[in-house]
């Protein structure tokens, strides 16, 4: 732990990459949300899974999730243990927070690899699923887990299903615990600005080597993204759902090890 911040970290050899994995909104254990990737990395290289304040075991207070608070986060760890570069890997959101941590300190960031990160040009979508949570407040949601209408059962169909069964069962009980807290219905709250700020990166996209992984019914999206108009950046498709890094885990696993035994 550093302060409030959980995470689960192992240290690189020497001269070897560390990867630093963000996870998507929601608010599970970011180690197990990633576990089936983390599980196939090269013994050698390193991984640092953060529990961002508002999320996972970071639950103890509250935190303004905007992008720089969620990436000081992110950095505060990234100095405690010493680590000047890193592979990021984001899922989602996390692959936005993953792009914009790109472009803000490019010189902590190697590579990217980001799993159907969301962008500025599905705005409209996303926009549309946070206003069906914009009337919940941490005592609506406080009232339906005490009165059962949220159970850790339900959460136990949305966390990552390759885990060992206890595995799932610790998981869905840290997301039971962290779900509609102040901290995530901030950042929930403030999706657009996040799209706006992502609209300035997509625009100038960081002069690192980026690979987007997404589904095959997303491909043809992403191709006409603006992100493909940078010719360090590299698109790959699959067959599977939102969440590769459960459905997918070969391929995924195949590319982010890919990206850490490259040459430097």
């Amino acid at each position: 732990k550093l302060g409030e911040l959980f995470y689960v970290y192992r240290r690189a050899d020497q001269n070897q990459r560390t990867v630093l994995f963000i996870p998507g909104f929601g608010g599970d254990s970011c180690y197990y949300n990633f576990k089936s990737i983390i599980d196939r990395l090269p013994s050698e290289c390193g991984y640092l899974a953060i529990d961002t304040i508002g999320t996972g075991r970071s639950i103890q207070s509250y935190m303004e999730r905007s992008t720089e608070n969620i990436l000081q986060n992110l950095i505060a760890v990234l100095k405690e243990e010493q680590i000047t570069s890193v592979t990021l890997v984001g899922h989602s959101m996390g692959g936005s927070y993953a792009l914009l941590f790109a472009y803000r300190y490019p010189e902590l960031v190697e590579q990217i690899l980001v799993i159907e990160p969301t962008y500025n040009g599905v705005k409209a979508l996303v926009i549309a699923e946070t206003n069906e949570q914009q009337h919940q407040t941490p005592e609506s949601i406080q009232k339906a887990k005490n009165e059962g209408e949220l159970t850790i059962e339900e959460f136990l169909a949305v966390v990552n299903p390759n885990n060992l069964p206890s595995e799932r069962l610790e998981n869905a009980t840290i997301f039971f615990a962290a779900y509609g807290n102040q901290s995530l219905l901030y950042e929930d709250g403030h999706v657009l600005k996040v799209l706006e700020d992502l609209e300035i990166v997509e625009q100038n996209v960081p002069k690192k080597k980026i690979v987007i992984l997404a589904t095959n019914e997303r491909l043809t999206e992403y191709q006409h993204s603006l992100f493909l108009k940078s010719t360090t950046v590299h698109l790959y498709s699959v067959a599977g759902n939102h969440y590769l890094q459960w459905s997918a885990v070969p391929f995924v696993s195949m590319h982010v090890n890919q990206l850490l035994t490259s040459e430097k």
